[in-house]
C-alpha cells in the first residue's frame, strides 16, 4: 500500500480528507474550500436520503 503515500493518491486522499477541512476551521481559518466541501458533503447526503425514500415509495 505504498504506493498511497506518494503521488495523485496522496494528494487525492489529502483533498476528500475531513480532517484537513476540519483542522484549518478550528483554527479558526474558514476557506471558501472548506465551506464548498461540507456543503458539498451535505447535498450529497440530501440526495442519498431523498433517492431511498423515493424508493421506499415505489416499492
Amino acid at each position: 500500500l505504498g504506493f498511497l503515500s506518494t503521488g495523485f493518491w496522496a494528494t487525492f486522499f489529502q483533498v476528500v480528507s475531513l480532517q484537513g477541512h476540519l483542522e484549518s476551521m478550528t483554527r479558526g481559518v474558514i476557506a471558501l474550500s472548506d465551506v464548498l466541501f461540507f456543503l458539498s458533503l451535505t447535498i450529497f447526503g440530501l440526495l442519498v436520503a431523498f433517492r431511498g425514500l423515493e424508493k421506499r415509495r415505489w416499492s
